[in-house]
């Protein structure tokens, strides 16, 4: 990629607040010329006037935390070094390259410098812009898979070791990545941080979506559950999770146990579930939340049943 730049060098901090008074203008690998001109966008139009081009830049801005970008926030009030980079139409400015710059502007409360283009960039040529751009250096395993998968369903001859060669990455990351897509959203959003899962915690996470989708239980009540039981680590989000589903356990002896059967959720602080025994020869009941005088009811209607 080549930049022209058709003004003065000076890169003083004083000029960073000031717009390009030319334009900038890329030279794409196919040789096409896309000119850039800078603009400052206010804070309070930053929301509505910009948004981020999933498509090839698949940050999770839902995890962008003002805690997490409390560094950059703090950086970016003072001096925005780097302009964000992205392409305008039908008057949004779609940022390929920036979404955390773009996010912590708008948690310092400061505006945002942008490099646009009102230019047509074919699909193909932006993929390759975003690349040059090294936008996804940082990207976690889950926005990894998100850009694999819209390369994926985009073209269907493209196969996952294709994207070895593309991306530079091996098959397993790939693999992992990919499936690591296939969460549900909501399940990812009990966790504050999605750096730090593994491997076998995005293999766990899958089947548990999995049986989310087979049971037809619903993410809410789970979501609820969790925060009453104050799962706010890592550790004992999953601890919870495994407990209503042993059978996720990547452990070998907990995947001894037989899937649950059924979750019933009779309010937000109560529950019922219901196991096959091993070799599903008995059904295990185990309630939570229930009244001493509700436990005796279900006793006696079940002495009342088996009579």
């Amino acid at each position: 990629m080549m930049i022209e730049n058709n003004r003065g060098s000076s890169r003083g901090s004083n000029s960073l607040k000031l717009n390009l008074p030319s334009p900038i203008n890329y030279k794409l690998a196919s040789g096409k010329i896309v000119r850039f001109k800078e603009v400052t966008i206010a804070h309070k139009d930053i929301e509505a006037l910009t948004a981020v081009d999933l498509t090839v830049n698949p940050r999770l801005t839902s995890s962008l935390t003002e805690a997490k970008l409390k560094n950059l926030s703090h950086s970016i009030k003072r001096n925005q070094f780097y302009a964000v980079v992205g392409y305008r139409r039908d008057n949004i400015i779609y940022i390929i390259d920036g979404s955390r710059r773009r996010k912590a502007a708008i948690i310092a409360g400061v505006g945002l410098r942008v490099l646009v283009t009102d230019d047509d960039i074919p699909e193909d040529e932006l993929k390759d812009l975003v690349k040059e751009f090294q936008t996804n250096e940082n990207l976690s395993t889950l926005e990894w898979g998100l850009l694999f998968s819209a390369e994926l369903e985009a073209n269907e001859e493209l196969k996952q070791k294709d994207l070895c060669d593309i991306y530079n990455k091996t098959t397993s990351f790939i693999s992992r990545a990919v499936q690591a897509s296939r969460i549900s959203p909501e399940l990812l959003g009990l966790f504050e941080n999605l750096d730090p899962l593994t491997s076998d915690e995005y293999d766990q996470l899958k089947k548990i979506t999995d049986e989310l989708v087979k049971h037809e239980i619903s993410l809410e009540d789970i979501g609820l559950r969790v925060k009453e039981e104050r799962c706010d680590s890592k550790p004992k989000i999953f601890k919870f999770l495994l407990a209503i589903f042993p059978s996720s356990s990547n452990n070998k002896v907990v995947k001894a146990k037989v899937p649950v059967e059924n979750v019933v959720f009779v309010s937000r602080k109560r529950y019922i579930n219901k196991q096959l025994t091993q070799k599903g020869k008995g059904t295990d009941f185990k309630c939570a939340g229930l009244t001493s005088s509700e436990v005796e009811k279900i006793e006696e209607f079940i002495k009342d049943l088996i009579k």
